[in-house]
């Protein structure tokens, strides 16, 4: 994904900002509800997307997509110069960043547990909904 990010960037420095920095995501989830050992619901849940920041002048642009395709990744790079442009036609202070490399980094959070007497396929079917009990 840094090829992503790397193409946001350099998007919106293309498009006139001074600083850009992009952030890549992707998200998996999975959530389960269980009542009396008996197995009620499951969910799985996966998103991705790219969000740029730009600086022109004292003014920040942000713009992000649900998309990790390069093309997308260049779009929002372009857009966040464009918003950053549109928010300094009312310029603040002048704004200066101190120089600091690029950080490069990746998060993971990774949770086991045990699921006790509740086993995946066991009671009612996840995909569907259930009138709740009395």
């Amino acid at each position: 994904m840094d090829d992503l990010a790397t193409a946001a960037v350099e998007a919106a420095l293309a498009a006139g900002a001074t600083y850009a920095d992009a952030r890549a995501l992707t998200s998996r989830s999975e959530s389960m509800g269980a009542r009396n050992g008996v197995l009620e619901s499951l969910d799985r849940t996966s998103r991705a997307g790219i969000g740029v920041r730009a600086l022109i002048g004292s003014s920040w642009g942000f713009f992000s997509v649900p998309d990790l395709s390069p093309a997308a990744a260049r779009r929002a790079g372009t857009r966040a110069a464009e918003v950053a442009r549109a928010s300094a036609m009312v310029a603040g202070r002048p704004l200066t960043l101190s120089p600091q490399p690029a950080v490069r980094a990746t998060w993971r959070n990774e949770v086991r547990g045990s699921l006790g007497r509740v086993a995946r396929g066991e009671g009612r079917s996840p995909g569907r909904r259930h009138a709740r009990d009395p």
